[in-house]
């Protein structure tokens, strides 16, 4: 990773400069501690609409075709995402052109109108957005597993929202949630590629100088008070069934950060995994099936997804909780450790690659936490992992009363799954 140095401008915005001369492009991104979770129940998925909004035009380029034909005609690439705990922004030039992605991504933020027939209009766009990752049930079951989790807190809520709340949105909101959180307590700049810093920083400043001040973001507290297992069905008449199983974990950066990650790789990420071995190669049961850890900045679960005949979805439920039963009974061979920690590093390394990936990594680790864990302490973190650390870990986490499951399929009933949901 290339060294980076954090500053702050003049407005009193942070910016994290990360230099590489080796490259001739440049990501200029500005991320914001504020998502979907910070949202009021009546105006739930703004985070999201906002971000839609931001590209629809600003008093210098007054519609959105005058903000994509500017990068466009450089050949840069624009983009945004929104998260239950962040929203980010970047654009992607050649480095002779990183004046014009400064000048565009500051004006978006400060400077969009948010004119109400083009919220009107965008409105509907949301909507159908969310009525096509409904109608997709592999992308759908994970607003169904964080319902599961989370119920109606912010962080079980869809983060587009609901269409309820999408019709309370107006101009007035929008600018009321822009000004106080899109703000220099919420924001950090990141900047990415080959640049000059003292440039970089002199125009950083010109640009954001008029950013307010805001108020910080507040995460509501999560309750997890699970006592026994939770289970959530969406009767859909389809042949597949998709399903998610899992448990909850732990915050980012906890202590058991990197022993659940390594668990997780070891379980169900990669071709040679546990689960895709068992239940794909050995049963073909599945196309596709794989282990993940969502970390927030005060929870975490780990989850197993896949889909299979709707005929089959119990027998492979059944061979997923009994590989999470048999690692807590069995210590993950050296073999098989060395394998994790390998793949685990290298798909690191290979995130790294791209500047967008280095930008959100840095980035978000500064602004939720204030502080930049580098590759390389990471990795050590990684190696300094033991079999016994991951069977404590999986004893900890992979109980009866601890499993969620949330289920999308052609059943009328969840009477049979809830029957074999136990470890």
């Amino acid at each position: 990773m290339p060294e980076y140095k954090l500053v702050k401008l003049k407005s009193g915005l942070r910016c994290l400069l990360v230099p590489n001369k080796y490259i001739d492009s440049v990501n200029v991104s500005i991320i914001f501690r504020v998502g979907s979770r910070c949202e009021e129940e009546n105006v739930a998925g703004i985070s999201h609409f906002l971000e839609h909004m931001f590209f629809k035009g600003t008093k210098k380029r007054p519609q959105a075709k005058h903000i994509s034909e500017a990068v466009d005609s450089v050949g840069g690439t624009m983009n945004a995402f929104t998260s239950y705990e962040y929203t980010g922004y970047y654009i992607k030039v050649a480095k002779q052109h990183v004046g014009l992605a400064v000048d565009v991504l500051s004006d978006m933020i400060l400077n969009s109108k948010f004119e109400q027939k083009e919220i009107n209009r965008e409105r509907n766009v949301v909507k159908e957005e969310m009525k096509m990752y409904e109608d997709n049930p592999l992308s759908y079951i994970w607003r169904l597993w964080n319902g599961v989790l989370y119920g109606e807190h912010g962080l079980g809520r869809d983060i587009a929202g609901t269409r309820q709340a999408l019709d309370n949105i107006d101009h007035r909101a929008m600018v009321g949630y822009r000004d106080s959180y899109y703000s220099v307590v919420n924001g950090l700049l990141v900047v990415v590629g080959n640049f000059s810093s003292e440039a970089m920083v002199k125009e950083l400043d010109k640009r954001w100088a008029r950013i307010s001040a805001g108020k910080k973001s507040v995460f509501a507290a999560v309750s997890e008070k699970q006592q026994e297992p939770q289970l959530v069905l969406l009767t859909k008449d389809i042949q597949q069934a998709n399903f998610c199983v899992g448990v909850r974990t732990y915050p980012a950066f906890h202590k058991n950060h990197y022993i659940t990650q390594l668990l997780s790789v070891v379980l169900g990420q990669g071709m040679s995994s546990r689960l895709f071995l068992k239940v794909r190669e050995r049963n073909g049961l599945a196309y596709s099936i794989n282990s993940s850890v969502d970390n927030y900045t005060d929870v975490g679960n780990l989850v197993v997804k896949t889909g299979t005949d709707a005929d089959k979805a119990l027998k492979a439920l059944a061979m997923i909780l009994a590989e999470m039963k048999k690692i807590t009974e069995e210590k993950v061979g050296a073999k098989e450790l060395n394998k994790a920690k390998e793949y685990w590093k290298g798909n690191l390394v290979l995130s790294l690659e791209y500047a967008e990936s280095l930008a959100n990594m840095v980035g978000i680790q500064e602004l939720l936490f204030d502080k930049v864990i580098e590759p390389k302490a990471m990795m050590k973190k990684i190696d300094a992992v033991t079999a016994t650390d991951i069977q404590r870990v999986a004893q900890d986490i992979f109980q009866s009363s601890k499993l969620n499951l949330a289920v999308i399929g052609p059943y009328k009933s969840s009477a049979k799954f809830k029957q074999i949901l136990k470890i």
